[in-house]
């Protein structure tokens, strides 16, 4: 009877330790799913902040005076550093690109500098004189669309990549522009990270292919992938081809640059779109 009495006791000492395994296991995939989804959204926060900062860095260069863009304006206008904006701070950077174009960086960082979160860096190039810039929208709004509350009002023209929708005495003084949009949520998607690729090398060349099925038959004018970088990778290309028997098509359906400079030394979602989508 003691024999059995120590094996009972044996089992149940194993079951007991197989079961808190498989409990550690769940809590450490619902943290670490959650940890995933904070990280996006402070990316999204610091994101929208440089976002923020190319559409003034464009307001400052039509501007008649300094006073709101930190003393330089118009074609002299030379950016700003630690600019306060919404949730985080802001550095807007301008160099010269040739001798009629500027590029604007622009540096979201949330919360603070100090102890950053998220950063994002966002790089564009406008076409200037002397004197000013032609921008002729009075707001530029991305994916998400607009959304106005009631006696919203915007003193200006809009244009959306998204829906604009707008509650009771909401009203936009000037021209509205819609185009077609990026639809809120993926059509097909992969979201476990469970291996990590090594792609992008030139020497030797390593590409990496994805396959999906779209559910739909409509455009396709976006991918996110999630990734870091090592060193100072150059910028690859981002190529959407047709199954050719399994395996990639030689062709191109449509291509976009991945900007190095926005893929940061933690892994991430980065997202490419296509001026072009098949």
């Amino acid at each position: 009877m003691s024999n059995q009495r120590g094996q009972i006791l044996i089992i149940i000492n194993i079951v007991t330790s197989v079961l808190l395994v498989y409990s550690l296991a769940l809590v450490n995939l619902t943290v670490t799913a959650r940890n995933i989804e904070k990280k996006e959204d402070f990316k999204l926060v610091s994101r929208n902040i440089a976002e923020a900062g190319i559409q003034k860095a464009i307001w400052c260069f039509n501007q008649t005076e300094g006073s709101n863009c930190g003393g330089t304006y118009g074609g002299s206008y030379s950016g700003e550093p630690d600019i306060s904006f919404g949730q985080g701070v802001l550095d807007i950077n301008i160099t010269p690109f040739d001798v009629t174009t500027k590029q604007i960086e622009a540096i979201g960082y949330f919360p603070d500098k100090t102890k950053t979160l998220s950063k994002t860096t966002i790089k564009t190039r406008v076409a200037t004189d002397t004197d000013m810039v032609s921008f002729s929208y009075g707001a530029q709004v991305a994916e998400g669309g607009l959304q106005m509350d009631n006696n919203a009002k915007i003193l200006g023209s809009v244009y959306a990549n998204g829906n604009i929708d707008g509650s009771a005495g909401a009203e936009i003084t000037g021209d509205v522009y819609v185009a077609g949009g990026t639809a809120l949520t993926a059509d097909q998607e992969h979201t476990t990270h469970n291996n990590d690729f090594v792609f992008g090398q030139t020497n030797p060349v390593i590409d990496i292919a994805q396959s999906f099925t779209p559910s739909v038959s409509d455009v396709l004018n976006k991918v996110s992938m999630y990734i870091k970088k090592v060193g100072s990778p150059s910028s690859p290309k981002v190529r959407i081809v047709a199954d050719a028997g399994g395996v990639p098509d030689d062709d191109d359906m449509t291509y976009a640059t991945l900007d190095s400079s926005t893929v940061s030394t933690n892994y991430g979602w980065i997202d490419v779109s296509f001026s072009n989508p098949p």
